[in-house]
Parts: C-alpha cells; structure tokens; sequence
C-alpha cells in the first residue's frame, strides 16, 4: 500500500517508524528520527537540517523542484535518487545505497570528505549527472566506491 500525501511532512522530534512507501510533497527534518522498512519519495521539496535518517529504509527517492538541494549523510539498504530539477545538487558526508542515481540541472558538487558508495554491480549503479553546470569534486578520487554486499 502506498500513501500518498499532497502535503507536507515535518519532523522536529521524536521517531517517526514506515513500514510501508511513504511519498509526500515535501519533507522538511529538524530533528527526531526516521526508522523503519519502507520507501520515503519526495516529490517536490526536501530540507534536512538535523536528527537521522535510518539506513534500514527499503529506497529513498529525492525531487526537489525547485531551488538547489541538498543532501548529507542518507544511506538506504536499496536505490537511492537524488533530483534537483532546476538547481544544483549539493552532496556532503557519507551517501550510500544499492544504486545511486544524483542529477543536478544547474550542476553538480561532492563537497570535501563526501564519499558516495554503491552494493550494486549488476545495471546502473552509479550514475552522476549535473545538467547544463560544472561537475565538481571537492572530495578527490576516494569520492566513489563500489563494494560488493555478499563479501
């Protein structure tokens, strides 16, 4: 089943468990913590400013509309997507998932110390795109990874 919410989605304090795919339009985090076995989908708008992203989510799909985004330390046991559909993509701190797919439409940037690490070997695994700006790696070469799971 999955719950569609046209709203948004504030989390300031305490745990917040999904079981099930959760989409809404727009997920802004203070503090608090997100747990659980589901899928989060953001559709339009996304800010995260503390508390913790568990890294036992089934998928994380991130489409910020509008404006840059930014995304720091999100780990999903699956896919992970972020879109900044007319803005830059900003990517900082530890970033992993099964596959990662990162767009920016404006551009680009892994901020120093950023690591991105994908478990997938088979189709996409990991794919970058920054649209019609710069693509740039403040991180160096150690940027990406790709690691096998079933070691």
């Amino acid at each position: 089943m999955l719950f569609r919410s046209i709203g948004s989605l504030v989390l300031l304090d305490g745990t917040l468990v999904l079981d099930a795919p959760l989409a809404v339009s727009a997920y802004s985090q203070k503090g608090g913590s997100l747990q659980g076995y589901g899928s989060l989908e953001v559709l339009r708008s996304y800010e995260r400013t503390g508390g913790s992203i568990a890294p036992s989510l089934s998928a994380v799909s991130i489409n910020q509309a509008a404006g840059d985004l930014r995304v720091a330390d999100l780990t999903a046991s699956g896919p992970l997507s972020l879109r900044a559909e007319a803005g830059s993509l900003n990517l900082a701190g530890n970033l992993r998932g099964s596959r990662i797919l990162a767009s920016g439409a404006a551009g680009l940037n892994l901020a120093s110390g950023t690591r991105l690490t994908a478990d997938q070997y088979s189709g996409v695994t990991l794919q970058l795109a920054s649209g019609s700006g710069a693509f740039t790696n403040s991180a160096g070469s150690s940027a990406l990874q790709l690691e096998d799971d079933a070691s």
